[in-house]
């Protein structure tokens, strides 16, 4: 408790760290997301091209395999729909994050210039910083988009395809347990 209570602290003194090291947990997770999207979705073509091949080779189709073959593709693209959201909604958590730094300069040059003025009826600057909401919209929007990629991924028939592949990780390296550990900007240390 001592650490979170030292974490805590830390992100009061500067939040703009705390989200920045937050986007950067981020931008890493999406990263390893981002490969695994690309190797399932090589391995989906490869399935296909080897459905043609059976068919063209035998003579006839094999309607289990192709029903597999198309369930596989199915997921595949749901993937890489909700990769191409989770980068969305990573931009906008970047435009973000560099808005509340410039945002916290101009709030802390003003806490500083209210101090020389001995002008007590200002408030503390880091609550009001602190105070703004519209960083759990952001944060929400982005566990979204992570959460349906570890949904989709966590499928029996994604597993199964991907079993074959056994250098591949499952892990998107960042759990949502691991995001919410961080010193939220907008939370006081109890």
């Amino acid at each position: 408790t001592m650490v979170l209570k030292m974490m805590k602290e830390t992100a009061r003194r500067n939040p703009i760290e705390t989200l920045q090291l937050e986007l950067i947990k981020r931008q890493q997770a999406f990263a390893n997301a981002q490969q695994q999207v690309t190797t399932i979705v090589a391995t989906r073509d490869s399935l296909k091209e080897e459905l043609a091949e059976y068919e063209r080779k035998y003579g006839k189709s094999d309607d289990t395999l192709g029903r597999m073959v198309e369930k596989l593709s199915d997921l595949a693209d749901r993937l890489q729909s909700s990769l191409k959201q989770t980068n969305l909604k990573l931009h906008e958590f970047d435009r973000f994050v560099e808005q509340q730094a410039a945002r916290w300069k101009i709030a802390k040059q003003t806490g500083d210039l209210a101090n020389m003025l001995r002008d007590t009826h200002g408030g503390d600057v880091t609550d009001k910083f602190l105070q703004d909401t519209a960083i759990d919209s952001i944060r929400t929007e982005l566990n979204t988009s992570f959460a349906e990629i570890d949904q989709i991924l966590s499928n029996e028939d994604v597993q199964q395809a991907l079993s074959h592949d056994s250098h591949l990780p499952m892990d998107t390296s960042v759990t949502t347990a691991e995001l919410d550990a961080l010193p939220a900007p907008g939370k006081r240390a109890s």
